[in-house]
């Protein structure tokens, strides 16, 4: 229908979309798939490994520097006035000095070598998974609108096929109607019952159709043995009469001269001699042919010629 071609066509463009972004959306996947890359984030998760080492280290070391100036200062603190002459406050003194550049150049070390690099490395990888991520959602976004537009589109698909065959139904439906309504007649006006039986009976089973079938298909092979074993049958007695016919139109002289001149009658002459009175079979009078016997065989004639029309018609 008109409304199922708009449809197919608005989602056929549709659709034809969707396939283009989902195989870009493939090719992109595949990219960030390749062994380059796959080598390249895995030696960034190493590094990045490597320096979450090195900032546990280095925490732990700023730690213990931080613990041991607290001691020296405490024991600055503390010092008794020998200690001070013996010289322990200059030991301490340098001590803690010494101990604050080391604090100091370990969080320098901390902050601007190995938390930046931390920190680069680790945006890399995030921004890698990132672009793994969005790739693969995003494909699997098309291919899910893929497979819901090709749902749709299936589903147009399936309704014009129940219309065609809905429509073919229909057609089928009239079509049998209007073959079971016709009569098929001989010229002369009655049912041709040479015609397939399911033209003949409209209302039978499948099972007495062939059964009906059968029976005609026997009938009609008796009804040709018959008319060939009849023609042959009747092969003599018509060219018997033909030649009956044909004396028909000769003077009754020569009949007699074909008596006389062989002495015995023939089958023919015998025949019409026979059908005339014993009593004038003496007198010389001519011999009359029998019309009415010529007649009917000419009718008998006509009815074997039609007889054979028939058997040559099948």
């Amino acid at each position: 229908s008109p409304a199922i071609s708009d449809s197919v066509s608005s989602l056929w463009g549709v659709f034809r979309l969707i396939l283009a972004e989902s195989r870009q959306w493939e090719r992109r996947v595949e990219d960030l798939s390749t062994p380059a890359r796959i080598l390249a984030k895995g030696d960034l998760e190493e590094r990045r490994a490597q320096l979450q080492n090195e900032l546990d280290l280095k925490h732990e070391q700023i730690l213990a520097l931080e613990i041991y100036m607290k001691d020296q200062l405490k024991l600055k603190d503390d010092i008794t006035p020998r200690g001070i002459s013996g010289g322990w406050e200059e030991n301490i003194e340098s001590n803690i000095k010494d101990t604050r550049e080391r604090i100091t150049e370990a969080k320098l070390d901390l902050l601007f070598n190995i938390q930046k690099e931390l920190k680069q490395v680790g945006g890399e990888l995030e921004s890698i998974y990132e672009q793994e991520h969005d790739a693969n959602e995003t494909l699997q976004y098309f291919r899910d609108w893929h497979e819901a537009e090709q749902g749709a589109l299936w589903e147009l698909q399936r309704e014009h096929n129940r219309e065609v065959e809905a429509r073919d139904l229909k057609h089928r439906i009239v079509d049998e109607t209007l073959k079971w309504k016709v009569v098929f007649t001989v010229p002369s006006g009655k049912p041709d019952k040479r015609k397939p039986v399911r033209y003949a009976r409209a209302q039978c089973a499948s099972e007495d159709r062939v059964d009906d079938l059968i029976e005609r298909a026997g009938v009609k092979n008796d009804a040709y043995r018959e008319n060939v074993n009849l023609a042959t049958l009747f092969a003599p007695f018509e060219k018997m009469w033909e030649k009956c016919n044909n004396m028909a139109s000769l003077p009754v002289g020569v009949i007699n001269d074909r008596v006389t001149n062989t002495g015995q009658p023939d089958g023919l002459a015998s025949l019409l001699q026979a059908q005339q009175p014993r009593s004038k079979a003496k007198v010389g009078f001519p011999m009359r042919v029998p019309f009415h016997l010529l007649e009917e065989v000419r009718g008998e004639s006509m009815a074997i010629d039609a007889m054979k029309a028939n058997v040559r018609s099948y």
